[in-house]
């Protein structure tokens, strides 16, 4: 994968992480777990109007579930997004001297953000 096709690929992943949260964002950006206890005795997570988004059997699951809200998750895609544009601006500046490129920085960065989102770097065009 060239690293034009690298940067797209990993830029629709992201549009498609951000259309999958938009409708939810729109509701209720924020949730939280419930700190009352629930007649199931699971944990529940709710979000920002009191409305259920899941039950768990744990603590430690509804705390990860509400860690990972909408709005956490646009804040994610935003940084990751930062990465990217720093990574082509990179990739187009011209480098004089003893200095490092920010590009040799910068790309195994952006070769890990696309393996965290299922996309591998080294396979054919998406």
């Amino acid at each position: 994968m060239t690293p034009d096709q690298l940067v797209a690929a990993v830029r629709a992943a992201l549009d498609n992480t951000e259309r999958a949260v938009a409708a939810v964002l729109r509701r209720a950006p924020h949730w939280r777990v419930d700190t009352e206890p629930w007649a199931t005795n699971g944990v529940g997570v709710v979000d920002d109007r009191g409305d259920i988004v899941a039950v768990t059997m744990g603590d430690y699951a509804a705390r990860h579930i509400a860690r990972h809200g909408p709005a956490a998750v646009l804040l994610l895609t935003g940084a990751l997004r930062e990465i990217l544009d720093a990574y082509e601006e990179a990739r187009e500046a011209t480098y004089t001297g003893d200095e490092t490129p920010t590009v040799l920085i910068l790309e195994p960065i952006v070769r890990a953000l696309a393996r965290g989102l299922g996309i591998d770097p080294e396979g054919s065009t998406p």
